[in-house]
């Protein structure tokens, strides 16, 4: 008669029989974290490279591996390096970071994999620090570990025998490459961001330097005096033309308007309150100076308003 056929076990329950009957030290529920852990693994582009993070199934796909990462490491009560560090990130960094959960994140393992050491903002450049760039080649080797062990998962079932059994990780060898992926992605993360927040606040020096200008100046409209009150102008003019150059983006920002500009208008709006201008000349005259004032007046409102949350301001100044 016609054998009777047999109906093929899926991947995921010949893997968890696998464990269930060859031990290793895996739980039923252990297994398939990590078998799920795998399987995202594979999703990523081949070898579990990154580099295609910058297209939307890349960064799915690298989003869904690091949420599988943290599920596995609970599922294995593997406690979390420690990240006390993070109590003195910004406050935009803490908002990403809240706490001491892993809370891995794409954009951190996309720059331990980025080759450049340098970082240029506002037309700066800004070196990473040689103990940062070895904390990335680290987590990238830590990173590939993890990758070769979960190959090795991945391949269950599809040898047999004396070969499957040689290769098979154990729960040790899984625990471990998960633990020092996450020593070496914490210690990377604490240099890089560390990094990044003392970048940022070097960057804003332009912007911090005059709103500090601009309380000067309030100070000396207060005071009465016309003296101080000229030259604080002069230099938060000079600061806001600085400012213009290094914010615009397409390079087109000028640093040669100099307070001349502003005290001709300021003098402009002066003989025409005292009818010293009239017509049509005078009519422009008052056009152009009450613009170039106002403009001046904003520029001030936007630094009085910006005082008072810095850490806010984005670093690449062409995005304010």
């Amino acid at each position: 008669g016609k054998a009777a056929s047999r109906a093929v076990p899926s991947r995921s329950v010949r893997i968890m029989m696998h464990w269930l009957f060859n031990g290793n030290g895996f739980s039923a529920t252990e297994c398939a974290a990590v078998d799920k852990l795998s399987l995202s693994h594979q999703r990523l582009a081949p070898g579990g490279d990154v580099a295609n993070l910058r297209t939307d199934e890349g960064y799915s796909a690298c989003v869904n591996f690091l949420a599988n990462i943290n599920k596995a490491s609970r599922a294995l009560a593997l406690e979390a390096a420690p990240r006390e560090y993070r109590a003195n990130f910004s406050l935009n960094y803490k908002a990403l970071f809240p706490d001491g959960e892993r809370h891995l994140r794409v954009d951190v393992l996309e720059a331990s994999f980025d080759q450049q050491s340098e970082i240029w903002v506002n037309g700066e450049q800004f070196e990473m620090s040689l103990e940062a760039r070895d904390g990335a080649r680290v987590l990238q080797e830590a990173w590939s570990d993890l990758g070769a062990v979960l190959v090795r998962w991945q391949a269950i079932g599809a040898t047999s025998g004396k070969e499957e059994s040689a290769s098979k990780p154990s729960k040790a060898e899984v625990a471990g490459a998960l633990v020092t992926l996450d020593k070496a992605w914490a210690h990377f993360e604490f240099k890089y961001i560390t990094e990044l927040i003392d970048i940022e606040v070097r960057a804003r020096q332009h912007i911090v330097r005059a709103v500090r200008l601009e309380e000067a100046l309030g100070v000396a409209v207060d005071e009465g005096s016309v003296e101080k009150r000229r030259r604080a102008e002069k230099e938060l003019v000079q600061c806001i033309s600085q400012l213009n150059s290094v914010a615009n983006v397409k390079r087109k920002g000028r640093d040669d308007l100099g307070a001349e500009i502003l005290f001709s208008a300021q003098e402009v709006m002066r003989r025409c309150e005292h009818n010293e201008l009239s017509g049509a000349a005078g009519a422009a005259a008052s056009t152009l100076a009450s613009d170039v004032i106002a403009s001046f007046e904003s520029v001030r409102e936007y630094l009085q308003e910006v005082g008072s949350c810095l850490e806010h301001v984005d670093p690449h100044l062409c995005n304010n």
